[in-house]
């Protein structure tokens, strides 16, 4: 067992190399490696020896098949657990064939070497590493598998060589088929996740990647129910795994936006701000905007003139202080603001006009109040209250 000496060092020199950079066992996170957040080490233990049946299993019949194996999939495991004694089966069952058959430098030997070997770095029994479980995982230890299936089968077939043809038709029928069916799976990342997440609806991953893929669209689109959509996935992710990253409550603060649900996006928005990454600027527009349409001008003018500075030719930012100034009827400053956000439109935007409009008309200018009810009106005929504020000034 030349190997066991270099594969130990190997084991050692890599824990010190990852720990020193950051990288390590002990960095690694649930929502890469569910083991992280398993409660003992007997659990952690356990569990990854089911992942070996596991592996086992999709080598002999894969199917079904999903992209991601993320946290809330499978489950975590206990010494008594049925899946635990079978992966345990495996390994033990696997130890004593290999050994067995190397005795008699049978190839089956070879081949359970060739498959445990592929595994051993990547099944998480020696070590912990960034993945809880992938099928890719299995590109090297099929191998081996194949090899065995073989072997055994010419042996227990031996002589029959008509039912060993038929087996062999029938084996690559039945696997071909079944590569045909996930190949079309594999067209684009909408069916894709369509599919498996329908297999592993608990997957806090596959439900944020479900998300992700309806948000997109949303934004190509602009369609309420697709925003809503994105925010089902986006909370159901959030449900099975409150940790996420910071672009994660960055989506979902914006789909809550988009849906008038500003509670929430002032809830999810906040996430953001704790990150103070690279997000932070943005979530702190669009926070302020989300404060204003809840009635909550003060906090809004507090998060927003913490930007203004860097942002005075943001159509956003500048629209939303001139808004939350006349909330606060704060109408110079508030006047001010829209006349900005009207040079920065090109003196093109039908709600700064408005807006403007009502500004004068709380300052006892009416006419000049009617004269921007008026441009808002011929920018848009189908303003909602620009055509109401012109017709009731017309007299002046």
């Amino acid at each position: 067992m030349w190997f066991i000496l270099p594969l130990l060092v190997f084991l050692v020199l890599r824990t010190q190399v990852l720990d020193d950079a950051g990288v390590g066992e002990k960095y690694i996170q649930i929502n890469n490696n569910m083991l992280a957040g398993a409660a003992s080490f007997q659990e952690e233990l356990a569990t990854a020896v089911y992942f070996q049946w596991l592996y086992l299993k999709l080598s002999i019949w894969p199917h079904p098949l999903i992209c991601d194996y993320s946290f809330n999939h499978l489950k975590f495991q206990s010494f008594t657990s049925v899946g635990f004694l079978l992966g345990l089966v495996v390994l033990v069952g696997g130890a004593v064939v290999f050994f067995k058959q190397l005795k008699t430098r049978n190839l089956v030997a070879l081949g359970i070497l060739i498959y445990f070997s592929g595994l051993v770095l990547v099944s998480n029994l020696l070590i912990k590493i960034p993945a809880t479980f992938a099928e890719r995982f299995l590109f090297l230890p099929s191998l081996g598998v194949g090899l065995v299936v073989v072997l055994m089968g010419n042996q227990l077939l031996k002589g029959k060589s008509i039912v060993l043809h038929w087996c062999f038709i029938t084996i690559t029928l039945v696997f071909s088929m079944l590569s045909f069916q996930r190949s079309q799976v594999w067209e684009n990342d909408g069916i894709l996740f369509k599919n498996d997440v329908n297999v592993a609806r608990n997957s806090f991953r596959l439900n944020s990647f479900m998300g992700n893929f309806y948000f997109e669209k949303a934004q190509i689109n602009n369609t309420i129910y697709l925003y809503k959509q994105a925010s089902e996935f986006f909370e159901k992710s959030l449900s099975i795994l409150p940790h996420q990253d910071e672009a994660f409550f960055l989506n979902l603060a914006f789909c809550k936006l988009k849906l008038n649900d500003f509670n929430k996006a002032i809830d999810y928005y906040n996430e953001v701000i704790k990150f103070k990454g690279e997000h932070l600027e943005k979530a702190k527009i669009n926070i302020g905007v989300a404060y204003n349409r809840v009635g909550k001008a003060q906090e809004s003018l507090e998060v927003l003139l913490s930007i203004i500075n860097e942002n005075m030719d943001d159509e956003i930012v500048v629209s939303a202080l001139a808004n939350t100034y006349l909330n606060l009827k704060m109408y110079d400053k508030s006047e001010l603001f829209y006349v900005k956000l009207l040079e920065i439109t090109s003196s093109k935007n039908a709600d700064a006009w408005n807006n403007l409009g009502v500004v004068k008309y709380w300052k006892n200018d009416f006419k000049a109040a009617k004269e921007c009810f008026k441009k808002a009106y011929e920018l848009n005929p189908n303003h909602p209250d620009a055509g109401k504020n012109y017709e009731a000034f017309k007299n002046y």
